[in-house]
């Protein structure tokens, strides 16, 4: 379980001990949109209305890295007939920009998340012969293990504002 590969589901444990509202039916519209041209999707909302739970709650539903199933039980997803054909089947990569963006140069941020990926991908696949490319160390990933990848990304504003006086962005 890494930093930011397959990084388990901790995070969505915490949050159903409070006094969490059910929105998984997100869930249900991600699977809808899997495996199709509509499969890249932005959540936006303003701060502070749960995006980084729903980056919890995805990371823990997607993620092969754990096992899921027990966290779901009773919720909406659950009842949803996609629930089983996606539950902990893929290989998540979760990126916080502003953690990213405060270990990179704003020039170098690109550079820094796939740095950070591949990274845990070694240590993840210490066996794995990986390219130098992210986009090879995926292709290599996704060849061995079969498992496709979903990226999550949260605070993906973050580099706006981080830097929004640097007009070279």
């Amino acid at each position: 379980m890494g930093r930011y590969v397959n990084p388990g589901n901790e995070g969505f444990k915490e949050i159903l001990k409070s006094n969490y509202i059910d929105k998984t039916e997100l869930i249900s519209y991600v699977n809808e949109s899997i495996g199709t041209t509509n499969k890249l999707i932005c959540v936006s909302r303003p701060r502070r209305f749960g995006k980084s739970f729903a980056v919890q709650m995805l990371t823990s539903y997607y993620s092969c890295g754990c096992d899921s199933r027990a966290l779901f039980e009773g919720l909406d997803i659950s009842f949803d007939p996609s629930f089983e054909e996606h539950l902990n089947a893929y290989h998540v990569v979760r990126l916080d920009m502003t953690s990213v963006a405060y270990h990179a140069n704003h020039g170098s941020i690109p550079q820094k998340a796939a740095e950070f990926i591949q990274e845990d991908i070694r240590e993840e696949f210490p066996n794995l012969s990986i390219g130098t490319s992210l986009e090879s160390t995926l292709a290599a990933v996704v060849e061995s293990t079969g498992r496709q990848f979903i990226f999550v990304i949260d605070e993906w504003d973050a580099v706006f504002r981080m830097y929004k006086e640097d007009t070279s962005i």
